[in-house]
């Protein structure tokens, strides 16, 4: 079913004024890396820097401490889930947190996006 026919061009014009105007980005810390990464020519290869990026500074410190002697890799009297067993935390660090930094940063481009195509089919 098109929805085309019933919408008005002036809502059409606000769409696209909305497209233009809107910056989901304006005091964004992470959109800022993202906004650099981007400058130093990494393009299309943004979200792997953000991923390598994420897993660097948040899963690989507890990997080494894992790995050297904190008491956080074997099971003991008082720890009855040790690091290498907790697949919710490794799930966590490895894939929901770099997946929730890249959909944060591509947020704007694709709502931009979607507005724009709002825009085209509006006529």
């Amino acid at each position: 079913m098109d929805h085309a026919s019933n919408v008005s061009p002036e809502s059409a014009v606000s769409v696209s004024l909305i497209a233009k105007t809107l910056d989901t980005t304006a005091g964004s810390g992470l959109h800022a890396i993202a906004e650099w990464l981007d400058r130093r020519g990494l393009g299309a290869f943004t979200p792997v820097a953000l991923y390598a990026g994420a897993v660097t500074f948040t899963f690989l410190p507890l990997l080494i401490a894992a790995c050297f002697g904190v008491p956080m890799a074997a099971r003991s009297a008082t720890l009855n889930l040790p690091f290498f067993y907790d697949v919710s935390t490794i799930f966590m660090y490895l894939v929901s947190f770099p997946c929730l930094l890249i959909l944060t940063t591509t947020d704007h481009a694709l709502l931009c996006r979607s507005l724009n195509r709002v825009k085209w089919t509006a006529f």
